[in-house]
């Protein structure tokens, strides 16, 4: 925003590099040789997830699998002690998502977007499903959250 003097010639830029590739990668080229901080990149380009990326896991994925090896680190650290962490709503509390309308061009009003919508939803019951197994004090699969999270989700066995 500050390197714009109106909202209108904000949305203006963002619409002309929303119908061209090549505009919203020279908008982008700056990235690729701006950063200067040298453990963000080896953290960016070391994590296991990416995004766009099909070679590597997706960032949901990524962020489940990032809970697991932080579980393991702690169980490392502390070995069989107990250790906690209890997420709270600013951790995973944002809104079910919604995208800005494109209909007219500039249109800033809010709809549903289905794609993102049932990523969060489906999230939602996966969080809800680990933190039910994590507290059965079980030992549990990757298939036991999904298959839970489906009973969750739809009320039903498979």
């Amino acid at each position: 925003m500050d390197d714009f003097e109106t909202v209108e010639q904000l949305v203006h830029t963002l619409l002309q590099l929303n119908q061209s590739n090549e505009k919203y990668n020279e908008y982008l080229e700056y990235k690729r040789s701006g950063v200067t901080n040298d453990n963000l990149k080896r953290i960016m380009e070391n994590r296991e997830w990416g995004v766009n990326n099909w070679d590597r896991l997706d960032f949901i994925s990524g962020f489940e699998c990032h809970i697991c090896h932080r579980l393991h680190e702690n169980m490392k650290k502390y070995g069989n002690q107990s250790y906690s962490h209890h997420a709270s709503l600013n951790h995973y509390g944002c809104p079910r998502p919604k995208r800005f309308s494109d209909e007219p061009p500039g249109n800033l009003e809010r709809r549903d977007d289905l794609w993102w919508a049932q990523e969060w939803d489906y999230s939602r019951y996966l969080a809800l499903a680990l933190q039910e197994l994590i507290n059965k004090g079980q030992t549990f699969s990757e298939k036991d959250v999904h298959n839970r999270a489906y009973v969750l989700r739809y009320k039903q066995e498979y």
